[in-house]
């Protein structure tokens, strides 16, 4: 609902409910009266577009890969950073350099030394 001053208030429940808490608030409809103007609308149990976007972290996105079988062979840095721009995330080498030794101290991945260069494994 909003009020009068542009502030949202959202109520959550049935029908029934929201009319219950907007009479025990002492708000009532333009018809009726009112002292303040309020307009009520309940929810309808569907999402927007917007709410349905879920925010991936780069440390998700890897988990993502790995659940796929991409880190069955050894994967090095670069190819992670091409394996993630595939699926339409882009980050700097730097930013996944960090982000994997976190989830090699973690215990996610596993690094190993490969030619002179880390390589990583599930």
């Amino acid at each position: 609902m909003t009020l009068a001053d542009g502030t949202q208030v959202i109520i959550e429940g049935n029908p029934t409910e929201v009319a219950a808490i907007v009479n025990q608030l002492g708000f009532k409809s333009e018809k009726s009266g009112a002292t303040r103007r309020v307009n009520v609308s309940v929810p309808t149990g569907r999402r927007s577009a917007k709410d349905k976007k879920i925010k991936s972290s780069p440390t998700d996105l890897i988990l993502s890969l790995a659940d796929g079988g991409f880190f069955k062979k050894p994967q090095g840095l670069v190819s992670i950073k091409e394996g993630l721009a595939e699926i339409g995330h882009i980050y700097p080498v730097q930013t996944l350099s960090s982000i994997l030794f976190k989830m090699v101290r973690r215990r996610y991945l596993r690094r190993v030394k490969q030619e002179g260069r880390w390589v990583y494994v599930r």
